[in-house]
């Protein structure tokens, strides 16, 4: 018995070309895709650790006796606090509350910058780094023994109405 005779079906590459350039395709969303992820992740995890360090800053420079131990306390705290994190203190530029103004109930603000490099792409040198700025105030303890700082007015603080 013998097979019934069936037409040759000729086979060409058309798909081909088009399946490599959807591959190429989907590889370059991808890696762009990473690198956004990877930007987002970097600068919140900054955030969250300026913020927390920012509030250990507030914690010690409040509980301390006297200006020159508020800042010396503050400035540590907020050290350790980044090193915990896993962020290089030594990028973190610290703005130090006014320490002629440190007394009872006397307003206490820190800020906190770090510059995070943009991720390196070949090809493309357009991204700039991103700036992350944490500012935080709370007020010293008006119920705690302290040497005022010269310029403290207890006029002039929060709790003076």
């Amino acid at each position: 018995m013998t097979a019934p005779d069936r037409p040759v079906r000729r086979r060409n590459q058309r798909g081909v070309l088009a399946g490599a350039e959807s591959m190429l395709f989907v590889a370059l969303l991808l890696i762009g895709g990473s690198v956004v992820a990877v930007g987002g992740w970097t600068t919140l995890r900054a955030q969250v650790a300026l913020d927390a360090a920012a509030r250990e800053y507030l914690r010690a420079y409040t509980e301390a006796p006297d200006p020159l131990t508020a800042a010396y306390r503050g400035e540590q705290a907020a050290r350790r606090s980044l090193q915990g994190n896993g962020l290089v203190d030594t990028r973190v530029q610290l703005t130090h509350a006014d320490l002629r103004a440190f007394g009872p109930c006397a307003s206490a603000e820190v800020g906190l910058d770090l510059e995070i490099p943009s991720v390196r792409i070949p090809f493309v040198d357009a991204w700039r780094p991103v700036w992350v700025r944490v500012r935080r105030r709370e007020l010293v303890d008006p119920r705690r023994e302290m040497i005022r700082g010269p310029a403290h007015d207890p006029n002039r603080t929060a709790c003076s109405g």
